[in-house]
């Protein structure tokens, strides 16, 4: 019943758009010559009218709230975008940033995964050993600016005992670099139940 809620107060706002728009009918139409008798129809038009700007109003708010708020699966959006199918990885186990089309497409992510969810990650055919190193992930993501990439303040403590693993022209990306770290006990951001951290850096995509 939660949906009825916005309804109801856009019918408390026409409400009283309507009220407003009669009572500045009703001033112009107590000083005009005519009188309201003779131009009522005209009158009837400014709390019609009142109305009617609401409605504009609430409709171009939705239609920008539907331009510029993602959906909720927009991060699983973008897993399948990255890799050519869906994943079981949950919405609130991953973060991601994404810009660009075409061959300016890039997107960052960085998923929290079971160890199912790593070995189907890991074991993509053609993934190899990559000459970025773990500080070169960390670092990029960084200078982008995303607050949620580091998961401590170096490279160190974001990644302990990383892999690094690159793949290039898979699921028409020019190249997908995946930073693959093991938790540690140690690390201060160890949480019980969750494994392994996956970091993804996707450039450029052909059409």
């Amino acid at each position: 019943m939660g949906f009825l809620y916005p309804l109801f107060f856009l019918f408390i706002l026409l409400i009283q758009a309507f009220i407003l728009g009669f009572i500045v009918a009703s001033i112009i139409a107590f000083f005009s010559k005519g009188g309201f008798k003779k131009n009522w129809r005209k009158f009837m038009l400014i709390p019609f009218g009142c109305t009617g700007v609401v409605i504009l109003i609430t409709a171009v708010i939705a239609l920008f709230s539907w331009l510029l708020i993602e959906p909720q699966d927009a991060d699983q959006n973008r897993y399948q975008e990255i890799f050519g199918y869906s994943s079981t990885i949950t919405n609130d186990r991953m973060l991601s940033n994404h810009q660009g089309t075409g061959q300016d497409r890039l997107i960052y992510m960085r998923a929290e995964v079971s160890e199912t969810e790593r070995d189907e990650i890991l074991s993509i055919m053609g993934l190899q050993s990559s000459s970025k190193t773990v500080n070169d992930i960390v670092t990029s993501g960084k200078e982008e600016g995303f607050s949620w990439w580091l998961r401590g303040t170096t490279a160190s403590e974001t990644c302990i005992n990383g892999t690094v693993k690159d793949i290039s022209n898979y699921n028409r990306w020019s190249s997908i670099v995946i930073l693959y770290c093991p938790q540690d006990e140690k690390h201060t951001h160890y949480k019980v139940g969750r494994t392994d951290y996956i970091y993804i850096i996707a450039r450029g995509r052909t059409l």
